[in-house]
């Protein structure tokens, strides 16, 4: 109790101006309109409560509603008011950001004066972050299970990434793909061998992760049947979204593509990120991050606001480097993201004109700086590591 007292007293200030900020954010919660993609988690969540299956329409189309188990735990506090659970959507990024900031205090503990300013504007006042928080996207709560898994998993405290990685993935799909860089402890820049490779697997981890994903999926089973599983993966199937590199490719330049193409790929580069880090020559959170974008520049389905999870990985992974004496630099990807940000909002509001066909190409600009900026950074680190050994 004391050093919990101790922990907080210590981070005064912020936490009162971010307890401010949160309450303020909910309240107006309650008189801001749902609109977005939240009138459809409420229809999810209403055909449960009338005790028919979120996945089978009447028409029998059980492609309608793709969001997996995790969704479906907040039909209960919808029961309560139709408002709170993008009330938990938020407070969820609000946690995640506040132990965020808690690890800089550790490492930075003279520079309180502008950490402060810049972390509230960061976390709060963040036009991306708001106009997710205005739509009460649900990717402000995956996006804070898989930091919060990062985050743990790095503790040690196994049991508790595994559930939060779990239930990320079994909210959305595309984190399911990280699981190599939380199942394997590789040790970077060193020679791979066969008994490292087996001692590297991160067995506590990988029981909790079967246990908490057994539990999690049987239950949807055991009360929807096959369509509370299949409905969940029809994101493969998916007409491709306007905001990807897909749809830029095949609708806009006229490329012919095959629509594997993009599962090809994206399979492509997930196996040689993976040979990457399984043979140390890219650390964990690199390969994380690679992994993502690899996901998010290949995909058929994309949306912007799966960047969301970027606004705390990155700077958890500059953190981790601060430490280490490295120096990885945030900034330019974060001023990249905010002027096309910034152009998409401004040309559809400000001189009518819609850049929906070419979403996909200005979106690649900043993920793809990012991936051979990590990339090139993560290697460096590697050869550094060897010549340190």
């Amino acid at each position: 109790m004391n050093t919990l007292f101790t922990y907080f007293n210590e981070r005064r200030p912020l936490f009162r101006i971010y307890l401010g900020f949160a309450l303020l954010f909910v309240v107006a919660s309650f008189f801001i309109p749902y609109v977005n993609d939240y009138p459809q988690y409420i229809m999810q969540w209403q055909r449960m409560l009338h005790g028919a299956s979120p996945y089978e329409t009447p028409s029998g189309n059980f492609k309608m509603f793709r969001y997996g188990p995790s969704h479906n735990a907040f039909v209960f506090p919808y029961a309560l008011h139709d408002n709170l659970p993008r009330v938990l959507f938020f407070s969820s990024w609000t946690i995640a950001a506040w132990i965020l900031v808690s690890n800089y205090f550790k490492i930075l503990p003279n520079v309180k004066a502008w950490v402060i300013p810049v972390v509230v504007g960061f976390s709060f006042l963040n036009p991306y972050l708001f106009q997710l928080y205005y739509y009460g996207q649900n990717d402000l709560f995956v996006g804070a299970l898989l930091f919060l898994a990062l985050s743990f998993h790095h503790k040690k405290a196994y049991v508790i990434a595994a559930l939060c990685f779990v239930l990320a993935f079994t909210y959305k799909l595309y984190p399911i793909v990280l699981m190599p860089y939380f199942f394997y402890d590789n040790q970077l820049g060193s020679k791979l061998s066969r008994k490292q490779f087996f001692a590297s697997i991160n067995w506590k981890f990988v029981g909790w992760f079967v246990v908490f994903t057994v539990a999690t999926m049987g239950i949807q089973y055991a009360v929807y049947g096959e369509y509370g599983l299949r409905s969940y993966f029809t994101v493969l199937d998916r007409k491709p979204t306007s905001s990807s590199v897909f749809y830029f490719l095949t609708e806009v330049a006229h490329v012919a593509l095959n629509p594997n193409v993009s599962i090809v790929t994206a399979l492509f580069g997930l196996f040689a990120t993976m040979f990457l880090y399984v043979f140390n020559k890219i650390d964990r959170y690199a390969g994380i991050i690679l992994a993502i974008l690899i996901v998010f520049m290949s995909s058929k389905v994309f949306y912007f606001s799966y960047e969301l999870c970027f606004l705390l990985i990155l700077p958890f992974y500059k953190c981790i480097c601060l430490k280490e004496g490295k120096h990885f630099k945030i900034i330019p990807f974060f001023v990249i993201i905010a002027v096309v940000f910034t152009a998409v909002l401004l040309f559809r509001y400000g001189f009518d004109y819609r850049l929906k066909d070419y979403k996909g190409a200005l979106y690649l600009i900043p993920n793809g700086y990012l991936f051979f900026y990590v990339l090139t950074f993560s290697i460096r680190r590697s050869h550094a590591s060897v010549t340190a050994y």
